[in-house]
């Protein structure tokens, strides 16, 4: 028979399940639950709650100004000179409706930025530029 060196730990104690810790944690998630789930007193104020209806489409869509790669520009479709652009761009600011300006890859960045700036100067309230998060073709140079 082999000596014992050491004795077990705990060996000889009796195992004491205490319950009041366990009853302290159950009260308290029924306390949580009760908090929760109850609604109170929500009418105690009487108000009425305003009713939600589908918002109407935009009562005109956006003028679409175009870029072309050889740096021609286009309103909505129809090839303009700077002149009737000028004259366009003064009547959409009065209307106020937006304006959606989009170019070719390929047109320059100058031709861009003067149909932009020409855009503020007379005033249109919103221009969004239109953009490709696609990669663009083999023709493009590289770096772009």
């Amino acid at each position: 028979m082999r000596p014992k060196l050491w004795p077990r730990r705990g060996a000889n104690l009796p195992v004491v399940l205490e319950l009041a810790p366990l009853v302290d944690c159950v009260f308290l998630l029924l306390m949580f639950f009760i908090v929760v789930s109850s609604s109170g007193n929500v009418g105690a104020v009487p108000i009425e709650i305003p009713h939600v209806g589908q918002a109407d489409a935009s009562p005109r869509a956006a003028t679409v100004l175009s870029i072309g790669q050889d740096d021609k520009i286009f309103w909505d479709g129809a090839e303009v000179s700077d002149g009737e652009l000028q004259e366009r761009l003064t009547a959409q600011a009065a209307e106020g409706g937006p304006l959606r300006l989009t170019g070719d890859h390929r047109s320059s960045l100058g031709t861009l930025m003067r149909v932009y700036q020409m855009c503020r100067v007379a005033g249109v309230p919103r221009i969004d530029v239109d953009v490709s998060l696609e990669e663009a073709s083999e023709e493009a140079p590289p770096g772009r």
